[in-house]
């Protein structure tokens, strides 16, 4: 999720350079080495190119993304399933006065619904906090390493900003 999210950011930063200058692949050396003399007869391909490959890293960093919600739910659903077992066993392993004690129908309410809400309320919005942190990690480490200074005077300003709303 976010090493996706990095990668497809990295490209999109080449496209903006290459579409404000399009004479600066015929002057990168990398772009010259792999599209040879054409980069520099004519750079409106190498921008095509470049637009291409942002769309396809694009469509791959999206089919990640499907793919890990995918397991995200299904690891909700099991560990849901998990927590309905656990509460069931324990019901089942308790004294007779426990039950007579309690009214079925909470007991089943519990096995059922209670583990749905633990799940959505508690681990969802956890491995949400957790993927979104990553992401911004992701995305503060190609900052830094695309473009130190400017990364580091935005974040200056922007926590100079937070700290005087405060």
């Amino acid at each position: 999720g976010a090493t996706a999210e990095a990668l497809g950011a990295s490209p999109l930063y080449l496209l903006i350079r290459v579409v404000g200058d399009p004479q600066a692949p015929a002057r990168s050396p990398a772009v010259v080495t792999v599209f040879g003399e054409t980069a520099q007869r004519d750079p409106r391909l190498v921008v095509v190119a470049v637009t291409l490959l942002l769309a396809l890293l694009y469509l791959l960093k999206n089919i990640v993304h499907l793919a890990q919600t995918w397991v995200q739910n299904g690891l909700a659903a099991e560990s849901r399933g998990e927590l309905s077992r656990r509460a069931l066993e324990r019901y089942l392993s308790a004294p007779w006065s426990f039950h007579l004690r309690r009214n079925s129908a909470q007991l089943i309410r519990n096995v059922t619904s209670a583990a749905d809400e633990v799940v959505r309320r508690v681990l969802a919005p956890a491995v949400v906090v957790a993927t979104e942190a990553l992401v911004m990690a992701a995305l503060a480490a190609v900052l830094v390493l695309t473009a130190p200074a400017v990364t580091l005077a935005l974040a200056v300003v922007l926590g100079g900003a937070g700290i005087a709303l405060l």
